[in-house]
């Protein structure tokens, strides 16, 4: 690490931060100090530093010190810095260079990401089509509900009530439900639009929405796995559910354990 320099004006004593390497205390400095005994100094040092020197480590205060503005640059110096920070034809050339490779780069990687979002959605559907269809229709082929295979893999055959409604038949199927008790798995959601400046009639109650001549959105929904828990424990009492209505089917599975090593 290359060696730290107080800033100008300010304590040269160092920090508590100084470990392996010097770090300036870079408070403005006041005082002059100087250590007779070892002549070193004088230093710019802070009121703390130079008063931790003087009572602590023998060192001498000279007197105060006085900031001192830095030195304006000269004209040389400034079109020496333009020059320098100007770059040349060679390197604007490279700098353009690397952005084409780099936008190149760029665009591929994002092919890169879009090839596998794809693959991953295909295999996917492939785990779902044989743990859902391909191997319950050879188990239940084969009368098993549950077998090892010959490699070691566990397979154990089930089905479960899933369910999604249609749409088209949400007024009728939230009826049936709210029928059933189940008001609970409703969600209701109330959607507004306004204008431009109507900030304070949005901010209205709902009570008042309606008499201010806004016409409200009313949408109701159920999650289709809280509608699934939900009709699998009234089939489980007893209730016959209208499962077209639902949009409820039975869904078999097969569920794999890894072979044992």
């Amino acid at each position: 690490m290359a060696e730290l320099k107080a800033a100008p004006n300010c304590c040269e004593e160092a920090s508590a931060l100084s470990v392996k390497t010097y770090v300036p205390c870079n408070r403005p400095a006041v005082s002059i100090v100087r250590f007779e005994r070892t002549g070193e100094g004088p230093y710019r040092m802070c009121h703390m530093c130079a008063t931790h020197n003087v009572n602590n480590r023998g060192a001498t205060l000279i007197g105060p010190y006085a900031p001192t503005a830095p030195a304006a640059p000269s004209a040389d110096d400034l079109a020496a810095y333009a020059e320098d920070s100007t770059p040349s034809l060679a390197e604007k050339e490279d700098t353009l260079a690397a952005i084409t490779r780099t936008a190149r780069e760029l665009r591929e990687a994002q092919d890169d990401v879009a090839r596998c979002g794809e693959e991953l959605k295909k295999a996917q559907e492939r785990v779902r089509v044989l743990e859902e269809l391909t191997l319950p229709d050879l188990m239940d082929r084969a009368g098993q509900k549950k077998l090892t295979t010959v490699d070691g893999y566990e397979l154990e055959r089930g089905e479960t009530l899933r369910a999604s409604i249609p749409q088209a038949n949400m007024p009728q199927a939230i009826m049936w439900l709210r029928g059933q008790g189940q008001d609970a798995i409703v969600k209701r959601k109330i959607d507004l639009e306004f204008g431009k400046g109507e900030d304070q009639k949005a901010a209205e109650a709902l009570d008042a929405i309606i008499k201010a001549g806004f016409a409200p959105t009313d949408k109701q929904t159920v999650h289709p796995q809280t509608l699934g828990a939900v009709l699998r424990e009234l089939v489980g009492n007893g209730v016959e559910v209208p499962m077209a209505l639902l949009g409820a089917h039975v869904q078999g599975w097969v569920r794999m354990k890894p072979a044992k090593r």
